[in-house]
């Protein structure tokens, strides 16, 4: 499973072609039960341009429900090419596979390097389903 999504660095930055800022939207991310996979992330400021992630780092967090504490799944990502917002999360077989197949609510956070955290992706869906070929 590979699922691309876009976050956006919420900066107060607007385009110089007149056009509004962009902002951070949910994103839904199907997730067979019991697979690997990797959700690659494309950062970009509010006003349209990448992002860079030197010197931070991004967290993805799944949550059985959104007003839960504790996440059931937690990925450090991947920064693949960071001047350009490039990034990876891998997902494991494990972190699914003893989770009951439904909806979950994930979210993604950047923290920068001087301390501020920026989420880059809302609360959105997250959904285990049946594996293909699974009994």
């Amino acid at each position: 499973m590979i699922k691309s999504i876009t976050g956006v660095l919420a900066n107060g930055s607007t385009p110089t072609n007149g056009q509004g800022a962009l902002a951070p939207y949910p994103q839904a991310i199907p997730c067979p039960l019991g697979e690997d996979g990797t959700v690659l992330l494309t950062v970009k400021q509010a006003d349209g341009t990448a992002a860079d992630l030197s010197n931070g780092t991004l967290f993805l967090t799944v949550r059985r429900r959104a007003t839960d504490y504790d996440p059931c799944i937690v990925r450090q990502a991947q920064l693949l090419d960071p001047t350009n917002g490039q990034a990876a999360f891998a997902l494991l077989a494990g972190d699914t596979l003893y989770e009951p197949i439904g909806t979950y609510r994930y979210d993604v956070f950047f923290n920068d390097g001087v301390g501020l955290r920026w989420q880059v992706v809302p609360t959105s869906i997250f959904q285990i389903l049946e594996a293909v070929g699974r009994p």
